[in-house]
């Protein structure tokens, strides 16, 4: 009998979750009115943004990959 390795639930997904739910915990990320990033980019964001850890990565149509910090 052999087993399969499973997926550590918290491992960034699509989506929020293993199941592809749309979600994660259910906890708010912060409060509406305190942005965390804001930054003016030269070209439209194309892509879904990846969140790790404290970085927000954007792929504008100019080509560029930008790596923001909350910091």
């Amino acid at each position: 009998m052999g087993t399969t390795p499973t997926t550590p639930q918290n491992w960034p997904t699509f989506l929020g979750d293993n199941a592809r739910r749309g979600g994660g915990s259910g906890e708010p990320a912060g409060t509406p009115s305190t942005p965390v990033w804001k930054k003016e980019l030269p070209g439209m964001v194309v892509s879904s943004p990846v969140l790790q850890e404290e970085l927000l990565y954007l792929a504008c149509m100019d080509g560029s990959l930008y790596a923001l910090d909350a910091n």
